[in-house]
This record gives C-alpha cells, structure tokens and sequence, in this order.
C-alpha cells in the first residue's frame, strides 16, 4: 500500500450559499517525486480518491458544494 505526505494546502473553495468550505492539499508519494491533490471538508477525506491534476480535483470539490441545489 503506498503512503502519502501531507505537503499544503493549495486551495479553499467556499459556497456562497452554505458558507460550507473545502479545502484542497498537495500530497507526495512517498519514494517518487509524483504529486496529487484531495479534498476535505473540516478536516475530513471527502472520499478515498487522489486526483492527479488540480482541475480534478476542484471539480469535485464544486460537485460537492453545489450538492444542495
């Protein structure tokens, strides 16, 4: 199972609406120079997906604050 390290915040993106805020981290595997991005939500994985680009992951991030629609 590989590891990962927790390296910054990169984003937060908040809902007009809700005032809900999701944050988006860098994080590094561990043994390789590959870098990936998640989604929290007050500290909690949104879901157990590492995305390889940002844009992926700001699109799931947008999926989430635009649930309530």
């Amino acid at each position: 199972m590989a590891t990962y390290t927790k390296l910054k915040k990169t984003i937060s993106l908040k809902s007009a609406k809700t005032g809900e805020v999701v944050d988006i981290f860098k994080y590094k595997k561990d043994g390789t120079k590959r870098i990936f991005f998640a989604t929290e939500n007050n500290g909690i994985r949104l879901n157990d997906r590492m995305h390889s680009t940002l844009w992926l992951a700001k699109a799931e991030a947008g999926k989430f604050l635009d649930r309530n629609k």
